[in-house]
């Protein structure tokens, strides 16, 4: 269980970011448990009013305000993958003998809008829902793309995907062949192609009109969609973990517990920080909140400043394996337990 007492600065800092952390202590409202759930979780999405979440051989649905199951489906299979939620529907992909099932799902009833088995060998796979288009990916190279009903729109065969981005109407893949490709999400026709001099850039992020890449080697560029050219390019100390965007700043976490502030026009380095444990961060306005699963601590992180300021830290007591926050609530999924916490159950 999580120390509530130190939780509710964290929050409250989130919506009055200008008061300073002593006066928070004195006025801001005590954070409490909402509700607890004892459940393995191996996966959660959420979006406004429920938390959906995946387990070994299921899926389930939670009210993220009273924590009651609104429906729970197991399939006998191995779940490979969720996706995100997209106008009331989930798609998950599991294990069926041989073959792989995917399957569609209204997040209000659980029921099945379609599915249909695909003759994938057991690789590793993904599943995103975009602008009515459920896209599976696999890290072997493949990548097939449906329509809203479950019709197979066109599909591709890469060397390896390492990496996959979803921008407007495009799927932006990296490939182990070195290089990016931008694929029009309707048709699959290449729109761009980026060659680039690594075959293993592990994540990608889009800010305003720029294509930032890093990879396992700690490599770091910006790609200028409009000029068609690579702005600037870095090397950190490690393999590239995490990338966040703040106003004309690039966040970037690296391998060796570093966080990096850089200007995204020219990769000047702003500041650094390095945290005992490898971060994870999340932006709220001008804060970050940054994360070590190992030591298990959470840091609100102030980013608008010339060096980082540290305002609050927050010890959880049981091991988190996955977290989700918002403005006002957090939930934490540890070994056994799904709990909720928040200022206004």
């Amino acid at each position: 269980m999580i120390y509530a007492r130190l939780i509710k600065y964290l929050i409250f800092s989130l919506v009055a970011a200008s008061v300073s952390a002593q006066q928070i202590a004195v006025s801001s409202s005590e954070l409490r448990l909402c509700w607890s759930q004892n459940i393995k979780v191996d996966e959660m999405i959420a979006d406004e009013k429920s938390i959906f979440i995946k387990f070994s051989d299921g899926v389930a649905s939670i009210d993220s305000s009273s924590g009651e199951i609104r429906w729970k489906n197991l399939y006998g299979g191995k779940i490979l993958a969720i996706s995100n939620v997209e106008n009331g529907k989930i798609a998950i992909v599991y294990e069926a003998g041989e073959n792989l099932i995917i399957r569609l799902l209204s997040t209000l009833t659980g029921l099945s809008r379609w599915q249909k088995g695909i003759g994938f060998n057991k690789a590793n796979v993904s599943v995103f829902l975009h602008r009515k288009r459920l896209i599976l990916v696999s890290d072997d190279g493949r990548l097939i793309v449906f329509s809203d009903d479950g019709k197979e729109l066109w599909s591709r065969k890469f060397n390896g995907i390492k990496s996959t981005l979803l921008s407007d109407d495009k799927i932006i893949v990296a490939s182990t062949d070195k290089n990016i490709y931008g694929l029009d999400l309707n048709y699959g026709t290449i729109a761009f192609q980026i060659a680039i001099k690594s075959d293993s850039a592990n994540i990608m992020l889009m800010a305003e009109d720029k294509l930032l890449f890093g990879d396992l080697q700690g490599k770091l560029a910006v790609y200028d969609m409009s000029e068609k050219r690579v702005l600037w390019e870095m090397r950190l100390g490690g393999q590239i973990n995490n990338l966040a965007s703040f106003e004309d700043k690039i966040l970037a976490v690296s391998r060796d517990n570093f966080i990096y502030l850089l200007s995204l026009k020219n990769g000047d380095r702003l500041w650094k920080r390095r945290f005992e444990n490898t971060p994870y961060l999340k932006i709220f306005k001008d804060k970050a909140i940054v994360y070590e699963m190992e030591s298990k601590s959470i840091f609100l992180l102030n980013i608008s400043t010339k060096i980082p300021e540290i305002s609050t830290i927050i010890q959880l007591e049981d091991f988190p394996d996955i977290m989700i926050f918002s403005e006002d609530s957090l939930t934490v999924a540890t070994a056994n337990k799904l709990e909720k916490f928040s200022r206004g159950c």
